[in-house]
């Protein structure tokens, strides 16, 4: 299960912990995209979450480049 898909403030936790710019900076670290593994898929499905839940969330999401690496993978 991925917490991002709990309540609000589960969500507001993972901003506030920090996650977004570690998670992006994994996606970003990929060198080739032959396929995404576990991690990536519930990284993104976190990120879906978030941008969903909240218009703030999806703030924080394109301020740490969210929205590129996602458009370019």
């Amino acid at each position: 299960m991925n917490i991002s898909a709990g309540s609000i403030d589960e969500a507001r936790t993972i901003i506030s912990a920090g996650a977004v710019p570690l998670m992006a900076d994994i996606l970003r670290a990929r060198k080739t995209w032959e396929g995404p593994q576990e991690t990536e898929l519930n990284i993104v499905w976190c990120f879906m979450n978030l941008a969903t839940d909240r218009e703030e969330f999806g703030k924080v999401l394109i301020a740490n480049g969210v929205l590129d690496i996602l458009v370019v993978s």
